[in-house]
C-alpha cells in the first residue's frame, strides 16, 4: 500500500518581499519554499491576489489591473509596485496551491508589500480586500 504524506506549504515565501519604487510597474514575483516528506516534487500555483487598498482610487495612479498571472509559470505572479499616495503602503496577499501530483495538497499565503516611502516604515495591511487580478 502507497501511502502519501501531503505537502507542506507553511514555509512557503516570495522571492520579493518588498517592491520599491512606487512607480506603476510591474514586478515578477516566484513562490517557493513547499516541502513534502515522502520527496515527491511539489509544483505551486497562484490561485489569486487580493490587495488592501483600491484597485483604481485618488493618488494610485488609476491603472488596472495590478497583478496578473505569468503564462506557463504557475509559481509567478506579476505585481504592480504601486500604492496610494495618501495612504500607509500597499499590501498584497498573494493566494497559492501546491500539489504533490499523487494527490497531495496544501495551500497558504504570502505577502508581498509596497510601503509608503522609503523611511524605513512598513506598509500596514488594513484589512481590506480588493481583487488585484
Amino acid at each position: 500500500m502507497d501511502i502519501n504524506t501531503p505537502p507542506d506549504c507553511t514555509a512557503v515565501v516570495p522571492d520579493v518581499a518588498t517592491l520599491w519604487a512606487g512607480n506603476h510597474k510591474f514586478g515578477t514575483i516566484t513562490i517557493s519554499g513547499a516541502t513534502d516528506a515522502d520527496g515527491d516534487i511539489v509544483t505551486l500555483t497562484v490561485t489569486g491576489v487580493m490587495q488592501d487598498e483600491p484597485v483604481t482610487g485618488p493618488g494610485s495612479g488609476n491603472t488596472a489591473p495590478d497583478a496578473r498571472l505569468v503564462p506557463g509559470h504557475s509559481d509567478q505572479v506579476a505585481i504592480r509596485a504601486e500604492r496610494m499616495g495618501g495612504g500607509d503602503g500597499r499590501v498584497y496577499e498573494v493566494a497559492f496551491g501546491g500539489d504533490d501530483g499523487r494527490g497531495g495538497t496544501c495551500d497558504g499565503l504570502v505577502h508581498v508589500s509596497v510601503p509608503h516611502s522609503q523611511n524605513g516604515d512598513p506598509a500596514v495591511d488594513s484589512g481590506l480586500d480588493f481583487d488585484s487580478l
